[in-house]
């Protein structure tokens, strides 16, 4: 019978910055403003307060319905176990575990992070056995899929995961970073009013000849235009129409959440692939 594995993810932090700017927004706006010198303000602070208000909500809306972290921060993903594998008819002893190998079976020990892009997991925390906190490491421990979306973690080669004490929920927990640079020289201008020493947004990930991985490549974690434009049509939608979007009117009308353009701009960029595989008897 399946056994599923109860996952959960909550922010640990506030955004490093917003992916779009209330610059960005007053220019989108296309405010006329009273100190052209200064395109940071409306000149009214109620009027800053609402347009920061709509850029935070626009984003976690698009957050909520892309399944991925637009604005870069760090996060805790907690399981009640770690994903395992036993061996088949052709194997042993029934409920022995199967370690990590190649084909389909390696599968079910695979860890998917949500909320792409992942930008780092460098370690992994659970309760063992013995009811005591036992931390795993990245490159000793286990291996990170960076390059995937949305990101995988497995055992090193011809490894597999602990054991974790019964009964304990949130035995596992991986801290994570995930999201896009917006602290960047690479950035359009205006898109972020914070300085800063730019952060790349190619970053060059490097794996150790333990893992039997590729060596290296490169991850262009650039914020795709298309996301900072979403951001920005929903800041002027919501600031020039408060009311909700009627795609049929009359009674059994039809209600959208996002404007029709604006869904139409993020649907490419939707991530719905976070379901481990269950494990099996």
């Amino acid at each position: 019978m399946p056994h599923p594995i109860h996952v959960s993810v909550v922010a640990a932090g506030q955004p490093e910055a917003e992916i779009v700017s209330r610059t960005a927004a007053i220019n989108f706006l296309r405010f006329t403003l009273p100190d052209p010198t200064n395109p940071t303000t409306t000149g009214s602070e109620q009027t800053d307060d609402l347009i920061d208000a709509l850029i935070v909500g626009a984003r976690e809306l698009l957050e909520k319905h892309t399944w991925r972290a637009l604005a870069k921060r760090d996060f805790v993903q907690y399981m009640d176990t770690f994903p395992h594998n036993h061996y088949d008819s052709y194997g042993a002893v029934s409920g022995a575990r199967r370690v990590y190998n190649r084909g389909y079976r390696r599968q079910r020990q695979g860890i998917k992070i949500w909320y792409p892009p992942l930008i780092n997991c460098e370690q992994i925390i659970y309760i063992g056995l013995d009811g005591l906190e036992h931390t795993l490491v990245s490159g000793t421990d286990f291996q990170v899929d960076y390059a995937s979306e949305p990101a995988r973690i497995y055992p090193l080669q011809s490894q597999f995961w602990p054991d974790t004490m019964y009964g304990v929920i949130n035995a596992v927990r991986i801290p994570f970073t995930a999201g896009y640079e917006v602290q960047s020289a690479e950035e359009p201008a205006g898109q972020t009013d914070i300085e800063a020493v730019p952060e790349p947004e190619i970053n060059q990930v490097e794996d150790s000849l333990a893992t039997q991985q590729v060596k290296s490549y490169s991850i262009d974690r650039t914020i795709p235009q298309p996301l900072a434009t979403a951001v920005q049509q929903l800041v002027v939608h919501w600031f020039q129409d408060r009311n909700v979007i009627v795609a049929q009117a009359g009674a059994g009308g039809k209600f959208n959440a996002l404007p029709w353009h604006v869904e139409q701009m993020v649907q490419a960029y939707r991530c719905f692939d976070h379901a481990m595989t269950m494990e099996t008897d």
